[in-house]
């Protein structure tokens, strides 16, 4: 159980660092567009 939750935890905490990076890189398109 502990195993399969630190996994779900690791998999969520490189979504959310995908997705941060993802906003972070986007970022400077967003303002030159807005």
């Amino acid at each position: 159980m502990e195993r399969a939750s630190g996994w779900g935890a690791k998999l969520g905490g490189r979504l959310i660092d995908a997705l941060g990076g993802f906003l972070g890189l986007n970022q400077p398109i967003l303002v030159l567009f807005l």
